[in-house]
């Protein structure tokens, strides 16, 4: 979800949530959620796709 976040590619997002993985592991380089990544790579639907998705 890191790299996918990184790179904005929102149609991988929602297949992964549906599969019910978990959004609130950090990443071992920087201590960031999925969610962190996605906002700050400025993608405000992901950000929003993530949050509810809580």
């Amino acid at each position: 979800m890191y790299l996918s976040a990184q790179h904005g590619v929102l149609n991988c997002l929602r297949p992964r949530l549906e599969r019910g993985e978990d959004t609130s592991i950090m990443d071992g380089a920087h201590d960031g959620t999925p969610e962190d990544w996605y906002y700050l790579s400025d993608i405000p639907d992901a950000v929003a796709i993530l949050h509810d998705a809580k």
